[in-house]
C-alpha cells in the first residue's frame, strides 16, 4: 500500500460516533456527532479509471477518499472535517509488514447527524 510523508498528512478531522443528546427544555433527543479522537489525514486522489468506473453508476459516486495513519475503528462510524459530518462507506486496512501503516477511508457526506446539515 501507498506511503504517505508527514507534509502530505497536514490536514486534521474527527473521528467519532453518533450519541443521543437530550435537550432539556423539550426533553427530545437529537444524535450528534461526538468526537473519539482527531487524526491528521492526507487527501487520496482517484485514478481515470476509477474515477470512470464510479460514473457508471456505483453507490460510491458522491464519496471521497483519505488516508489515516493506522487507528482503532472499532466504535468510530463518523469523520467531521471542516464542520462536514461523513459516514464511514469503506474502511480499507492496510495488513502489510510495515511499521507506519496507512487505512484508506471512503467516505460520503451525512445528512443526519450534527456538522452543517443539522
Amino acid at each position: 500500500m501507498k506511503t504517505y510523508k508527514p507534509y502530505q498528512m497536514i490536514k486534521k478531522c474527527s473521528l467519532g460516533k453518533v450519541e443521543d443528546v437530550r435537550n432539556q427544555h423539550t426533553g427530545v433527543t437529537k444524535p450528534v456527532f461526538s468526537t473519539v479522537r482527531d487524526v491528521h489525514y492526507a487527501q487520496v486522489k482517484r485514478s481515470l479509471t476509477q474515477k470512470y468506473l464510479i460514473s457508471l453508476g456505483s453507490s460510491l459516486n458522491d464519496t471521497i477518499m483519505i488516508a489515516i495513519q493506522h487507528q482503532d475503528m472499532t466504535d468510530i462510524k463518523l469523520v467531521k472535517m471542516n464542520g462536514v459530518v461523513y459516514d464511514i462507506e469503506d474502511n480499507s486496512i492496510d495488513d502489510s509488514n510495515v511499521y507506519i501503516k496507512y487505512d484508506i477511508l471512503t467516505l460520503q457526506e451525512n445528512t443526519k447527524v450534527g456538522g452543517s446539515n443539522g
